[in-house]
């Protein structure tokens, strides 16, 4: 994953430096240097780093598929 990559898919799903830091168990005082470092490029992150990342997208994904379908199936069932 580009460092562009990494920084888009924060931005995708609206989260902000110190948010994904949180969210991937990173230092609260300072994870978001971190993220911001991974994203400018002038650090590489580590391998458990990326593969938590990815179940995070992974997790977000399925509970946006899971809302969605719920919506739907209440939008079907009051038409």
């Amino acid at each position: 994953m580009t460092p562009q990559q990494f920084k888009q898919t924060r931005k995708d799903l609206k989260l902000t430096q110190r948010e994904l830091a949180k969210e991937l168990g990173l230092s609260e005082k300072n994870g978001d240097v971190y993220i911001r470092k991974i994203e400018n490029g002038r650090c590489e992150p580590s391998g458990l780093l990326i593969k938590c990342f990815e179940l995070f997208i992974e997790r977000e994904n399925k509970e946006e598929k899971f809302w969605n379908d719920a919506f739907k199936k209440l939008e079907d069932q009051y038409k």
